[in-house]
């Protein structure tokens, strides 16, 4: 176990193997393990990083005189508010709380996994000092950030080596969570171990003439900003020709009308889609997907991330920050015309509803994909 020290905290970090077992402990797949055409519309978390920082929330100093010793109550300051957050997100769905369980399963202990947030927690304390003296009064917790990718299936080539798909890590973020709110008082008199809540609070009593550390004055919560620049970023370009996006069963994707679905292939111009991508020199580029019918983006409605959104065609509006209407594409080893297509706004794999394709059966986005292989289609240049 390493430490990395920070001011007057000391916080731990866990990265790769700094934990025994925790590596195993993920989910499979792993980066670098081999995949298979099956698993191009799956993704899977992956922890990269974990720090962990006792975090003061909740604290007073008290001064018990003869006299008044005994049960009472007490009113904390509020100090730091701690919110679970997945890429600044305090939206904590279906794939971030899956994210949120790998990170407890990381660093060893349990931790929040689904909303949470101390700002919650009641400001009044009711304690029994037995003793006069001076004493804090705090309640904290073990404060979990870090970093994390998603691991989609891939082809991947290397000089001298044959292609092959495997799982590559793929853009992720950031997360934060906490584990259970700790109690209690802190005297001068007490021996404390380092690097703890108990330290902390001894600490800001200002014993020995300890200095307290600053603290944040809020953990998360932050927002990207956003400039207005209509349609498709710059640089897009549109690949001549149409192509079909088909399931295993061949039926073909709809966008004549606002919703999408799968249908029977006719070969319709409701099934014809035009290709868009940023500059193809870079490993993953983006994708946006076009109805010829209607010369409207795919994308995912609302800028929703749950699982199960159903997909739909619109205008290709938003800023070059919104990123609902853009994709990556994952392709399996040539000749094959196999992919996985990835939301860029939820980073969901998308997937036939419930992954049950068919016909009239809606696309939808699902966090981690389906396991049943669903979310590989076929995309095909038309002749």
């Amino acid at each position: 176990m390493r430490r990395l020290v920070t001011t007057a905290i000391a916080a731990m970090t866990f990265s790769g193997l700094a934990v025994a077992g925790s590596t195993s402990a993920q989910a499979a797949p792993v980066p670098g393990a081999a995949c298979t055409s099956a698993d191009l519309g799956k993704r899977h978390h992956w922890v990269e990083t974990a720090e962990i920082t006792p975090t003061i929330t909740h604290y007073t100093a008290v001064n018990v005189t003869e006299g008044t010793t005994g049960l009472r109550e007490y009113e904390l300051t509020q100090q730091t508010v701690v919110t679970t957050e997945v890429n600044k997100s305090a939206e904590i769905g279906t794939g971030a709380e899956a994210l949120l369980k790998l990170v407890s399963i990381k660093v060893g202990f349990s931790t929040k996994t689904s909303k949470a947030t101390t700002a919650i927690e009641r400001l009044k304390i009711v304690w029994n000092f037995n003793q006069p003296g001076y004493y804090g009064l705090y309640k904290g917790t073990r404060v979990v950030q870090g970093t994390h990718v998603s691991l989609n299936c891939s082809a991947v080539s290397r000089a001298g080596e044959p292609a092959r798909t495997e799982w590559v890590r793929r853009p992720g973020g950031t997360y934060t969570t906490f584990s259970f709110i700790e109690e209690g008082s802190i005297s001068c008199d007490d021996a404390v171990p380092p690097n703890t809540l108990r330290a902390l609070a001894r600490a800001q009593l200002g014993c020995e003439g300890a200095k307290p550390k600053p603290q944040p004055a809020q953990i998360g919560g932050g927002t990207d900003s956003d400039v207005g620049v209509q349609g498709l970023p710059a640089g897009f370009v549109c690949e001549p020709g149409y192509y079909r996006i088909s399931t295993g069963n061949q039926d073909a994707l709809s966008g004549s009308a606002e919703a999408v679905m799968l249908l029977p292939w006719t070969n319709g111009t409701h099934q014809h889609w035009r290709v868009c991508h940023s500059p193809l020199t870079a490993e993953f580029p983006e994708y946006a997907f076009l109805a010829r019918k209607t010369n409207r983006c795919l994308e995912v409605p609302s800028r929703q991330v749950a699982d199960g959104v159903a997909l739909k065609v619109d205008g290709c509006k938003g800023s070059v920050n919104d990123k609902h209407h853009r994709f990556y594409v994952y392709k399996d080893v040539a000749p094959s015309n196999a992919v996985g297509i990835q939301n860029m706004h939820s980073m969901s794999m998308i997937a036939p509803l419930n992954g049950e394709p068919g016909p009239e059966v809606p696309l939808a986005q699902y966090a981690s994909g389906q396991e049943n292989g669903s979310g590989t289609f076929q995309l095909e240049k038309l002749p």
